[in-house]
């Protein structure tokens, strides 16, 4: 093992563990693999981490992190905006990493920074009108839309039958279902 030059970092460690992850899947990353990738010895790991799990935590993080809003974006004109840009920046990391999705279905993001992409979106629904209620109601159907339109769509993509129309898993498709989704919780004048 070539001997490291520069000081490891928590983002080496992450960028690092999730293109093991991208690459060959989860069962790939190991503490022992990510050193010698890293060109370390494994203990060297536990300065920045935990465990295995707290990395598998901050792969979903930096996966995540690809598309999140950025700073300075022009105000939104409806609530939907900016739920509808979310959800479709998750299904795209999820697209983007397939391999990460069985990753966040055994590591949900309840803790650290992670927690950001559950409060936030909930506590801007609820700042806009919605009760708890619908609040929780809408976001856990469009992140679980999401997750499993982004599981079929890497899985298979399309299927086809005979004696009837292929159904694909585009980002098109899932853009015009999530619209659907959102015109059920629109406020309706005299409610």
């Amino acid at each position: 093992m070539a001997a490291r030059r520069t000081p490891l970092t928590r983002a080496d460690i992450l960028t690092t563990a999730l293109r093991i992850v991208d690459d060959e899947g989860v069962d790939a990353l190991s503490m022992r693999r990510l050193a010698r990738e890293l060109g370390i010895e494994a203990m060297s790991l536990y300065h920045h981490f935990e465990n295995k799990d707290a990395i598998l935590a901050g792969i979903i993080d930096l996966a995540l992190e690809a598309e999140a809003p950025g700073a300075g974006a022009a105000p939104p004109t409806s609530w939907r905006d900016p739920v509808a840009a979310a959800v479709l920046g998750f299904r795209r990391v999820l697209v983007k990493h397939p391999n990460v999705l069985p990753v966040m279905a055994a590591h949900p993001p309840v803790s650290g920074s992670s927690t950001v992409y559950i409060q936030g979106p909930l506590q801007y629904l609820i700042a806009r009108g919605l009760s708890e209620t619908d609040a929780t109601d809408l976001f856990q159907g469009v992140f679980a839309l999401a997750f499993g339109h982004a599981m079929l769509s890497t899985s298979y993509g399309s299927i086809e039958l005979a004696d009837a129309p292929p159904v694909e898993f585009t980002e098109e498709s899932f853009t015009r279902t999530l619209s659907v989704v959102l015109d059920g919780y629109e406020p309706h004048p005299g409610e």
